[in-house]
């Protein structure tokens, strides 16, 4: 029987090499999966873990209202595209929302519910990599906003996100150059509009995220991931 674990990885690694060969240097902005959860009542809890374009990550939000929640994620990655080029980083963020469901009378049915989410907040982290002999680290912050729109009902969810982000690294450093610091703005916007599809039961879902992450500015210090490809698992609870 062929090792599942194993495969997984090798999909990984394929997928992060195909990033590597569309770039010359390696990117330091490593955008974290989208945490998209579906809060319609006070107590409502959705706990994830996910793998992908990005490493893994872990997602906590939880309703502490009816309609106000937060979050807290997590992202850590150790991608080895080849012998000699690689990815590093980690990162923690935590956020605060809101959500309005369009159609309160379907609450307590197995009916469809609609829902508007919007969520902001921000984090901090390091990322290093190295490509082509060539390699990079520093330390950032990013602050996001991120609005959604979704459907959502015992089996599955479908939301659609536009989350911004604005990433500014407080040092970033070149071994080639002796750790001088590169020249280049060190702050950009990012745009990242993704898709999330959940599906499963009640409690447990897998889900599956994709998306692409546009920077505004084209002449930044750094550069970013530009796809977002994410699968996972995810438990939902209530504690109220």
């Amino acid at each position: 029987m062929p090792n599942r674990s194993s495969s997984l990885e090798k999909l990984i690694y394929l997928i992060v090499g195909l990033f590597f060969l569309n770039s010359c240097s390696p990117p330091l902005y490593i955008p974290n999966t989208t945490n998209t959860p579906s809060l319609l009542r006070q107590g409502d809890t959705e706990i994830g873990i996910s793998t992908g374009s990005n490493g893994w990550d872990g997602q906590f939000a939880t309703a502490v209202t009816n309609n106000f929640s937060a979050m807290l994620n997590g992202s850590y990655a150790n991608q080895p595209a080849s012998r000699s080029e690689y990815n590093k980083h980690h990162f923690l963020e935590l956020g605060l929302g809101y959500t309005y469901i369009f159609n309160k009378e379907a609450l307590g049915t197995y009916n469809l519910k609609y829902f508007f989410s919007g969520f902001a907040g921000g984090g901090a982290g390091s990322s290093e990599g190295r490509m082509s002999g060539e390699e990079l680290n520093g330390d950032y912050s990013r602050f996001f906003i991120q609005p959604s729109i979704g459907f959502t009902d015992k089996n599955f969810d479908v939301i659609i996100a536009l989350r911004t982000s604005w990433v500014n690294f407080t040092t970033i450093k070149h071994n080639q150059l002796n750790y001088y610091q590169v020249e280049g703005d060190y702050q950009n916007i990012f745009y990242e509009p993704t898709f999330t599809f959940k599906a499963g039961a009640e409690h447990f879902k897998f889900f599956t995220q994709v998306g692409f992450s546009i920077a505004e500015n084209q002449h930044a210090a750094f550069r970013q991931r530009p796809i977002i490809f994410i699968i996972g698992i995810q438990g939902n609870l209530n504690w109220k």
